[in-house]
């Protein structure tokens, strides 16, 4: 399962993470879920509720 949160790391700097890979702006953590959400309906076949679930 993929999760995203929201780091804050020791200078107070923001930094976004999904999948394991930090960005430095929740705008391309979005661009980054919506990109594997609509990867996880073309190519491994899940209906709509299963690939929300998996991002």
């Amino acid at each position: 399962m993929t999760r995203s949160h929201r780091n804050e790391d020791r200078g107070g700097e923001h930094r976004w993470t999904f999948n394991g890979v930090e960005y430095p702006t929740r705008k391309l953590m979005c661009e980054a879920r919506r990109a594997e959400y609509v990867r996880l309906l073309d190519e491994e076949g899940m209906n709509f509720t299963q690939a929300a679930h998996a991002v």
